[in-house]
């Protein structure tokens, strides 16, 4: 409780000192921890609130702020908006929309320019206009480029697989949610709730999916089920991931169990849960690689992951493993927490995960790495 405290007191003293607004580094991502720290811990309303920082994003738009994307910029902005909205913590954002157009030019851009990750690139952007209030409209083109765009990627990674075009190691094929396949598929899934995309998008689906089980290894003897990423030169037999959210299996498997929800889709809900718990065994600094307390490679983020995939399955390995995890992190900020403040490698995030424990609730704040 204590160091919910801290964390609270740290944030705030910070808040002018950050120049992002997004939610996974930027000041919005401030708001969802104050947000839920006064309604869960303090139980009153905080000095510093919601429309506070909003206004101060505000006025870094108006000053000529143009980072756009979902973990920095404006695209997260306007989504941290819609998802406290919508869980009741603040009233609707008038306006807001405004932003809209200039978020869908860059990511026409992005798609454009072939990048399609999911923290600074054209799948965080399609997330945010999915998770908006009113549905994309049928003759709104942009899912459309979207999806056209990662089948022409579909086909760059086959071509690197079989040898018939030079991979470069700046375009390789990650496989984990931050910055790849698997946040791919979650979008994929998304999309696939518009009728006349549905066919075509769980067709894209099914190929990347397959993808994922063409590299997949769940030998006993080996660290990871998969990779960090594929190269023409990787050795499936030797290449290995750390426990993390952002490159790792446990983002993979928790990304495509809530992919698998959503499409009600069994063989990818068995092969998630496989990976899970294949995960859940991996406990030691030489089989997980973890050393930080951090949302995207960390003790709290494989604890918030895990509290997940308790909370769908209710199966005790998925406890004990979300126990573990929670000890450690607690353990590592015994005496010291990370300087950072961020929801994706500091303080915001640890104290979001500390709020989960406290009130002993797996909360939905996840939604916002794709987690709940």
């Amino acid at each position: 409780m204590q160091t919910i405290e801290t964390i609270q007191n740290n944030i705030t003293k910070k808040i002018r000192e950050n120049s992002d607004i997004g939610i996974l580094t930027g000041l919005s991502g401030y708001s969802v921890f104050l947000e839920y720290y006064s309604k869960f811990i303090s139980n009153k309303p905080q000095e510093i609130d919601s429309e506070y920082i909003l206004n101060l994003c505000i006025d870094k738009i108006n000053n000529n702020y143009k980072t756009s994307t979902y973990c920095d910029g404006v695209c997260g902005l306007i989504w941290s908006l819609h998802f406290l909205h919508k869980n009741d913590f603040i009233g609707a954002v008038d306006n807001i929309d405004i932003l809209d157009d200039y978020v869908r030019e860059w990511t026409y851009l992005s798609i454009d320019q072939h990048n399609f990750d999911f923290l600074h690139g054209s799948t965080g952007s399609m997330y945010n206009f999915i998770y908006q209030p009113t549905d994309i409209a049928d003759q709104d083109t942009l899912p459309d480029r979207y999806i056209q765009g990662l089948q022409n990627r579909y086909s760059e990674i086959s071509d690197y697989k079989l040898l018939r075009k030079e991979q470069p190691f700046e375009h390789r094929t990650y496989l984990g949610v931050a910055h790849g396949v698997t946040g791919y598929i979650y979008i994929l899934s998304l999309l696939s709730a518009i009728p006349r995309l549905k066919n075509t998008c769980l067709e894209l689906l099914d190929k990347y999916f397959e993808l994922l089980l063409e590299v997949a290894s769940f030998s006993e003897n080996n660290r990871s089920v998969f990779p960090s990423w594929l190269l023409q030169t990787t050795n499936l037999e030797k290449e290995s991931s750390g426990l993390s959210w952002c490159l790792g299996d446990l983002g993979i498997g928790i990304v495509l169990l809530n992919s698998s929800l959503i499409i009600g889709n069994k063989e990818m809900e068995r092969i998630a849960l496989k990976i899970l718990n294949h995960s859940s065994k991996r406990i030691t600094r030489e089989t997980t690689g973890l050393t930080s307390p951090s949302l995207c490679h960390g003790y709290f983020g494989a604890y918030k992951i895990f509290s997940r995939a308790y909370s769908v399955t209710g199966e005790k390995n998925f406890l004990n493993a979300k126990n573990h995890w929670l000890n450690a992190g607690l353990e590592n900020i015994k005496n010291s927490i990370p300087s950072d403040t961020s929801i994706l490698i500091g303080q915001t995030g640890i104290g979001l995960a500390l709020i989960d424990a406290y009130t002993d609730t797996d909360h939905n704040w996840g939604e916002c790495l794709l987690i709940s």
